[in-house]
């Protein structure tokens, strides 16, 4: 097993131990699976992609293109008013940062923070990998992850628990 391969487990690991912090955010854990086979995909071609020497450049564009695909077929999956695809994804977003703005956690379900969350939770992945991978620090690898740590962790009125701590300090060991 190659190093590269190795980091790239370590970030797969990583990133998947700090999706669970974000679950206090909303009553609706429908979005784990798709951030997870996100997770996953994300992971498994940049380590192919790392494997097959390709140049840094070229695994971060197609890990964005990754990310427009499997969003763009979130989107689609997500039933809207008949507009076209580019006014969906407006209207996603723009749902969800109403529902976000209006409501307290946990948040009742809404298609559109379902979006919001898979989306940003898939460019912490990219995010962490080009720190980690890309540009060869990884030590800086807990700041993306962190980030998905300290909305919870700053934004709710309750503690967000040692369990929540553990995964993301157990994904920086890794």
């Amino acid at each position: 097993m190659r190093g590269s391969d190795r980091m790239g487990i370590a970030v797969i690991f990583s990133v998947f131990l700090a999706t669970f912090p974000v679950t206090l955010l909303t009553s609706d854990p429908s979005f784990l699976g798709v951030t997870w086979l996100l997770i996953l995909i994300l992971g498994g071609a940049t380590i192919a992609m790392r494997r097959a020497r390709m140049g840094g450049g070229s695994v971060l564009g197609v890990q964005l293109l990754i990310l427009v695909l499997v969003t763009f077929s979130l989107s689609a999956s997500i039933p809207g008013r008949g507009e076209p695809w580019y006014w969906h994804i407006s209207a996603l977003w723009q749902a969800g940062v109403e529902h976000i703005r209006t409501s307290s956690a946990p948040m009742p379900p809404n298609d559109g923070v379902k979006f919001i969350l898979v989306t940003v939770i898939g460019l912490i992945m990219i995010m962490t990998d080009l720190l980690v991978s890309g540009i060869g620090r990884p030590v800086w690898g807990i700041a993306p992850p962190a980030a998905l740590f300290l909305v919870p962790a700053i934004g709710l009125p309750n503690d967000t628990g040692a369990f929540h701590f553990l995964c993301i300090a157990l994904g920086y060991l890794a």
